[in-house]
C-alpha cells in the first residue's frame, strides 16, 4: 500500500517517526492494520523510485521534503516504509 500526503498537514507527524515505531491504519470498512516501521529515507525523485515488488505486505508513506521548505514542488521525498504485523 502506498499513501501520499502533504508534509505540512496530514503527514506532518512523519518527521517524528522512527524505525521500530508501530503505525495503525484503518480501512474504509473499519478494519485496523498494524505496521512496524522498518526504514525512513529521503529519496531524490529524479533518481529513484519506490520499491513495490515485495513478498511481504508493506506500507509506504510518502511526502515532500524538507518539512520546513518555503516552496512546494522540490524533488526530495520523505519515505516511511513499514511491514505489516500479523
Amino acid at each position: 500500500t502506498v499513501i501520499a500526503g502533504h508534509r505540512d498537514t496530514h503527514f506532518q507527524f512523519l518527521k517524528y517517526v522512527q524505525a521500530g515505531d508501530v503505525l495503525k491504519l484503518e480501512s474504509g470498512r473499519g478494519l485496523e492494520y498494524s505496521y512496524e516501521v522498518v526504514s525512513v529515507d529521503i529519496v531524490d525523485s529524479r533518481k529513484a523510485g519506490l520499491s513495490l515488488d515485495t513478498d511481504a505486505a508493506m506500507l509506504s508513506l510518502v511526502t515532500c521534503y524538507p518539512f520546513d521548505a518555503t516552496e512546494a514542488g522540490g524533488p526530495l521525498r520523505y519515505v516511511v516504509t513499514a511491514r505489516m504485523l500479523y
